[in-house]
């Protein structure tokens, strides 16, 4: 295929992903007269980089995506509770998952560190040939929370996020728009998700578990088909909910918690949900399927009010809104953000790209930094 309509159909693509017409495109991009886009995307029109500049900057993705080799639209994605009418607004989001990905990997090449490649552990596949479904999703997650892989702690929720990025996972926050929880994927050595900014707080750490079951498992399962298997999806999902109980709430930890307090009741319910990090509901099924606490039990605290609330209050006061991991309220890492900010005062990023990163437009970007403090607090960075 002659390059520049391989890149015109690439450009296509993009445009009608974000759902833009193209006088919406060509009118971002600066044309006065659509027919000039439309030549492009069909090839019939030489590109310019100054072309390339304006498009690549109207549909908010690195000039550098459409001169790849590997397209986007080869990326397998994998959702958890994608709405099923939504599959055109998803792309959308998968898109920018894979740019916020490459971007994470520009800026940390601008300052000389290197990006730890993500690669599924071969004990995976060990794990899966030696176990049957459930005890598969729980065999596993004793194995990633052992020494031999993440090392998490006692209360794995809470060192969850740092750990999945030393293995090559990052994490960002962006709102779906009631399409989806989370989408994870992993492109060129590289594994990302994108978890609904929306979502309750201790809703994210269990997205998080659920979403790393699936990178996990990459090479096991036939991702790309499944969503075409209803059933084969719903078996599917349930080892990622089994897998996600069982790394976030390990067994011993919590019989070891009963045996201290003696006793299941509200007390024990609202502190240990905060300490795991998850909601009320996951640590109830959790203890019900632990033969721990009776249906009728878990029924009742996830119905009251009062416990919620007091469960809501005490969490958010000691998480705050946001976890650490995360800069500030922009949903984007604080490695990411720290990385580009680096780059940018040592004149090896632009103040424009710089925006296009943290998705603002050029004009506001020096009243965000007055705003949020970001110069004085990190002058000496």
């Amino acid at each position: 295929m002659d390059i520049y309509k391989e890149i015109g159909k690439r450009i296509r693509e993009e445009r009608k992903a974000r759902g833009l017409t193209l006088e919406n495109l060509a009118r971002r991009a600066g044309y006065t007269n659509y027919q000039t886009l439309l030549n492009i995307e069909n090839g019939r029109k030489r590109l310019t980089l100054s072309d390339l500049f304006k498009i690549s900057n109207a549909l908010g993705v690195q000039i550098e995506y459409f001169l790849k080799k590997t397209f986007h639209s080869e990326a397998v994605f994998v959702w958890r509770d994608r709405k099923d009418n939504e599959e055109e607004k998803c792309k959308i989001f998968e898109n920018k998952l894979l740019e916020y990905m490459e971007n994470y990997i520009i800026v940390l090449k601008l300052v000389n560190k290197k990006y730890p490649k993500y690669e599924v552990p071969e004990k995976v596949n060990d794990i899966y040939y030696k176990n049957k479904k459930y005890d598969f999703a729980e065999k596993l997650a004793e194995w990633v929370r052992s020494e031999n892989y993440l090392g998490i702690g006692e209360y794995p929720g809470q060192e969850l996020l740092q750990s999945i990025l030393d293995k090559g996972i990052i994490v960002f926050k962006i709102d779906f728009k009631e399409i989806g929880s989370a989408v994870s994927t992993v492109n060129n050595n590289m594994a990302g998700m994108l978890v609904n900014k929306d979502n309750a707080p201790w809703r994210f750490t269990y997205d998080i578990a659920h979403e790393l079951f699936h990178l996990l498992t990459w090479n096991i399962f036939k991702y790309q088909e499944i969503y075409n298997n209803k059933q084969d999806h719903s078996l599917i999902e349930s080892l990622a909910n089994a897998f996600a109980a069982n790394l976030l709430i390990p067994k011993e930890k919590i019989e070891e918690k009963i045996d201290i307090y003696n006793k299941i009741d509200k007390d024990f319910i609202v502190a240990e949900s905060i300490n795991f990090k998850v909601s009320i509901d996951a640590m109830c099924n959790r203890l019900v399927f632990l033969k721990k606490l009776s249906k009728k039990e878990a029924e009742k605290y996830k119905n009251d009010t009062l416990v919620k609330n007091e469960f809501y209050k005490l969490f958010l006061w000691k998480y705050g809104k946001y976890d650490s991991y995360f800069f500030k309220d922009t949903g984007f890492p604080f490695d990411y953000f720290f990385n580009a900010f680096r780059a940018l005062k040592e004149s090896k990023l632009s103040k424009m790209m710089f925006a296009k990163m943290l998705d603002k437009n050029i004009g506001e970007i020096d009243y965000w930094f007055l705003k949020t403090g970001i110069k004085n607090e990190w002058e000496s960075i």
